[in-house]
């Protein structure tokens, strides 16, 4: 909270100059006998607490109402005006350091509101501006040869004085200010409270410090007396409570000593002040500490209620379900979304069994798994199914964290939940739109490949048709060579053989179904391409080139749609080449190990390159330089190679051409044998 300011000018010089006038008829009066030591010097604090108070611009105006009511009371015992003006400057110097230390070192909050602070306030205030502007006023006795004590004698006690006023009325000033400005009606069972505490402690302290006669037997175990009541006024009240009860504390001993009464009347004047002061020193430190404390835990709880509330309300907010797991009761714990979630009632008791039940069978071994490793000191984060006793399903999203006792041993898991049953579902719906695209895309290949299918298929139809009149005019002869009938029945059978092959490559392009990810050899993927292709791109005049390199690891895919990538990356390259001269259009299919141990299959052209603009336009879905095409083929291609955990990439070189390349991941060791049976394309026995 920001300090109070008085904010009038002229009111606040005002009343800084009654207090400080004040302050001086008090420290006169709370002098010891004989000699004229004053034990608690208030005018200096009463300054520095109106200068912390008030804003900087009011500072000349306090300083010069001050110099009258300085002027007032000094005049009054008889001082010499220099001494009188001498003491101005010094008392002025230690407020005005003090202030200016404080105001810089607190910011914006309360002086008292942290232990930082407290200590920042004991330390510039309590003791650098009156160890330094002590020096001073000695300086300035010795000058004006006032008195008859020397420099370090003079030094001493107005050390001593300054300090106790410093931590004794600056405190208690500042914090009846920040009570006065955040006033709220107390209840009459805290004014009872305070009252009836501040009356005991006046009490107590009276018996101890004024209604005692000094002597042997006097006990020192009565100055700890006060202590329990300092003590309760930081707890109860914090800083205002405890710096008000050692002011009544410090002036109620005092009079004490004044009086010639208490435990402090035992040696010459200037020593029983300096046992006050140091008394009430010493009991000022951990009381107001223990009051910062007591406010910065305050605070600290405050704003974890507040976190906890705001976080409840973003978890509500976002219906997110929270859940606590005691690993030593063995206690499940859920919230009410949590548990309509799960469509638990609130009034059937969880339990892990409870939960175990709801967990789809196949998701158990999943979940158990995540648990381990969560139980290792690590974080959960899984999604499972969960089937009720009607068939419905729904898909969970678990995230936590586990929770460790001091000798890292897991004590509690604390996390949240979420239905993700309609993102899931989306994400199926997706897929399959996906795999139906893709499968358009494959027809499209396919019906652009048909003329050379045609051609491919009238070949060994049109040697079949050939054979079979040969075999017919061999059965005309007499006797017919059985030999020569048998090696064209072979030869029928061969050409059959070739046509089905043909008719088997296409039919798997156009093959509709899921993925299935089996052990491939790039090579062999290749290979079957270009032979699919071989024809449409002898038709189109361009020269093919081969580079396939040797010793490469298998990878794990789906022969078909990695077949369709390259497949349509070829198409592609063929009609970027339609507008060059055909003695120069060239082709260039290679594979390569890459540089992370996995396969690079590249197809490079020297056609008319693509515009650096458009280089990754070209990936976008419907983006496309042919007025016949959907542009799906590039935008479906970089879909597949990223579902094998690929990466496809071009490079162009406008004015000489564009290089594809995709890369895929090598297969783990353990993955299994290469399935010869699913590589339909790649089975080139009988091409």
């Amino acid at each position: 909270m920001a300090a109070p300011r008085f904010q009038s000018t002229l009111g606040a010089a005002l009343i800084v100059a009654l207090g400080y006038y004040l302050g001086a008829r008090l420290g006169f009066s709370l002098t010891l006998s004989p000699v004229p030591v004053s034990t608690l010097w208030p005018p200096n604090s009463i300054l520095m607490a109106g200068l912390v108070l008030t804003p900087r611009r009011s500072w000349p105006a306090i300083l010069a109402a001050v110099l009258g009511a300085h002027l007032a009371v000094q005049f009054q015992s008889g001082v010499p005006t220099g001494m009188v003006l001498c003491w101005y400057v010094s008392n002025c110097t230690e407020a005005l350091l003090g202030a200016s230390l404080v105001r810089h070192y607190r910011g914006s909050t309360s002086a008292f509101d942290t232990v930082r602070g407290t200590a920042l306030f004991l330390v510039c205030a309590g003791f650098a501006a009156p160890f330094f502007s002590s020096f001073l006023d000695a300086a300035f006795v010795t000058l004006n040869q006032w008195g008859d004590s020397g420099y370090w004698t003079v030094w001493r006690t107005r050390f001593f004085s300054n300090v106790l006023a410093a931590l004794t009325l600056v405190p208690a000033i500042m914090t009846s200010a920040e009570q006065l400005l955040r006033f709220q009606k107390p209840s009459g069972r805290r004014i009872a409270e305070a009252l009836g505490g501040l009356g005991a402690l006046v009490a107590i302290c009276w018996v101890v410090f004024v209604a005692r006669e000094p002597g042997p037997g006097t006990s020192p175990a009565l100055l700890y007396a006060p202590v329990p009541l300092l003590v309760a006024a930081a707890v109860r009240f914090g800083a205002f409570g405890a710096s008000a009860a050692i002011l009544s504390c410090a002036l109620v001993a005092i009079w004490g000593a004044a009086l010639g009464q208490g435990p402090f009347i035992t040696s010459s004047a200037q020593e029983n002040a300096l046992a006050i002061q140091s008394f009430l020193i010493v009991a000022w430190i951990p009381v107001m500490l223990l009051a910062a404390v007591i406010r910065e835990r305050a605070v600290a709880d405050s704003k974890a209620r507040s976190s906890e509330e705001q976080l409840a309300i973003a978890i509500e907010a976002a219906q997110l379900g929270r859940w606590e797991w005691d690993v030593d009761a063995g206690r499940l714990m859920w919230s009410d979304i949590t548990r309509q979630i799960y469509e638990v009632p609130p009034d059937v008791p969880v339990t892990p069994a409870t939960f175990e039940a709801l967990v789809h069978p196949d998701d158990r071994p999943l979940l158990a798994a995540a648990n381990v490793s969560a139980m290792a000191g690590g974080e959960i984060a899984v999604e499972f199914r969960i089937v009720f006793p009607d068939g419905r399903i729904k898909w969970i999203l678990s995230k936590g964290r586990t929770i460790c006792d001091d000798q890292g041993r897991p004590t509690r898991m604390i996390g949240v939940k979420v239905d993700v049953t309609q993102r899931k579902s989306a994400e199926l719906l997706m897929h399959q739109q996906q795999r139906e695209l893709a499968h358009l895309s494959r027809v499209a290949v396919a019906g652009e490949l048909s003329i050379a299918l045609a051609h491919e298929v009238n070949q060994p139809l049109a040697a079949i048709l050939a054979n079979a009149s040969a075999a017919r005019r061999f059965l005309l002869h007499d006797p017919p060579d059985l030999r020569e009938l048998g090696e064209i029945v072979e030869a029928i059978a061969h050409d059959n053989r070739r046509a089905a092959a043909v008719i088997t490559r296409f039919g798997t392009l156009l093959r509709k179904g899921d993925r299935c990810s089996t052990l491939l050899a790039i090579n062999d993927v290749v290979a079957s391409v270009v032979d699919v292709a071989r024809n449409d791109i002898i038709s189109r005049g361009v020269s093919l080139t081969k580079e396939l390199g040797e010793g490469l690891p298998l990878v794990a895919g789906d022969a078909v749609r990695l077949q369709q990538v390259l497949l349509n990356l070829i198409i592609n390259a063929c009609d970027a080449m339609e507008s060059m001269p055909l003695s120069s259009r060239r082709l260039l299919v290679s594979t390569s190990s890459d540089d992370e141990g996995g396969v690079r299959v590249t197809v490079t052209d020297n056609g008319a390159g693509i515009p650096d603009d458009r280089v990754e336009e070209i990936f976008e879905p419907f983006v496309t330089s042919k007025a016949q095409r959907l542009g799906l083929g590039l935008a479906i291609c970089r879909s597949i190679v990223a579902d094998h955990d690929g990466r496809l990439a071009v490079e162009s070189r406008p004015g000489s051409g564009a290089v594809f390349s995709f890369t895929l991941p090598a297969a783990p060791a353990a993955a299994g044998e290469i399935d010869d049976g699913s590589l339909l394309l790649v089975n080139r026995k009988n091409h």
